[in-house]
């Protein structure tokens, strides 16, 4: 989920890293800080 330019937690709506509009990202399995969920990124390009 990606929110004002950074990728939040789908859990606990946290943000965790910022993320350029022409970034591509597959696959990418992260780990929220706060409430320890894991869960996949997959961001293709946020061409307005």
């Amino acid at each position: 989920m990606i929110k004002n330019g950074w990728v939040t937690c789908p859990k606990c709506g946290k943000k965790l890293f910022p993320i350029n509009k022409d970034a591509i990202v597959k696959n990418l399995e992260y780990q929220c800080k706060v409430c320890k969920e894991i869960f996949k990124v997959n961001i293709e390009s946020q061409e307005p």
